[in-house]
């Protein structure tokens, strides 16, 4: 353990083995630190954080802030942290905002620089939160899921597994899973997730399935509850499919809309977008 003589760490923290504290670094009492975890200098560590084994903190960032919500009223809360997720220079984080609920974050995440994380949320494995990113409290993000810089997501917004999130986007909705979503508010959904799907080794058969899918929930001209009744009756019943569908019935603020039925002051493909021959392909 490598504690420096200019770090402040409290007297019952609990520190595990291998842990790096840098200088001026802050550890409050109610914080337990795993194995082989990294504080860098100017860090702060406040009451109520749990960081598994190989996480990494840099420097400037603070984990664990009182929920930035009203209704708090001082309770004990947490902020818990699987292993090896990384947060970058500046990144905060705030607490949960009912006695003795948690601030979830999944394992090999990554938080880049000036990224916001608020109160409730709950981020699933190897998720990828880029530079300056504003997450609202109560928020989602599933397993594998990227969200581009300066993106804000309204809060009680899930992101799906494997989803991509361009950068500078809006959401007011939940983006579904395996899909590529993109824009300011209202982001637009512009198909299947292609890169990230091959990247995450999704079967062939998946990636058809899911392509037909996204073509029946924004390209048939269906509602929502038609377009589900149709991939019920004509897809076949592989687990991303049924994915899917699971994560549509329990949305809350429903789906984001696909980008070929604009609404009144929603804004066209970006040009990367719309060069694609067909960006569902």
């Amino acid at each position: 353990m490598a504690v420096h003589p200019l770090a402040v760490v409290g007297s019952r923290a609990v520190l595990g083995s291998d842990v790096e504290i840098g200088p001026f670094a802050c550890v409050a009492d109610d914080v337990v630190l795993g194995d082989g975890v990294v504080i860098m200098s100017h860090a702060s560590i406040l009451d109520g954080v749990r960081l598994d084994e190989g996480c990494v903190v840099h420097q400037g960032a603070v984990l664990g802030g009182d929920p930035q919500n009203r209704s708090y009223r001082g309770d004990r809360t947490f902020l818990h942290v699987a292993a090896r997720t990384v947060f970058r220079e500046f990144t905060t984080v705030s607490r949960a905002t009912k006695a003795g609920s948690a601030t979830r974050i999944g394992s090999d995440g990554m938080l880049m620089m000036g990224a916001h994380v608020g109160h409730d949320c709950c981020l699933g494995d190897r998720v990828t939160i880029a530079n300056a990113v504003h997450v609202a409290g109560h928020c989602e993000i599933h397993d594998g899921a990227t969200v581009g810089g300066i993106s804000v997501l309204h809060q009680f917004v899930r992101v799906g597994r494997l989803a991509m999130i361009g950068g500078d986007s809006g959401l007011r909705q939940d983006a579904p899973p395996f899909m590529l979503t993109n824009g300011p508010a209202p982001a637009l959904v512009y198909g299947l997730n292609r890169v990230g799907l091959a990247r995450a080794s999704l079967s062939v058969d998946a990636r058809r399935e899911l392509k037909q899918a996204f073509r029946i929930l924004y390209r048939s001209g269906l509602n929502t509850s038609q377009a589900v009744e149709r991939i019920h009756a004509e897809l076949a019943c592989l687990p991303e499919i049924i994915e899917l569908l699971e994560f549509i019935g329990h949305s809350r603020r429903g789906l984001c809309s696909g980008a070929r039925r604009l609404r009144p002051g929603a804004v066209p493909a970006p040009p990367e977008v719309a060069a694609m021959p067909d960006c569902d392909e």
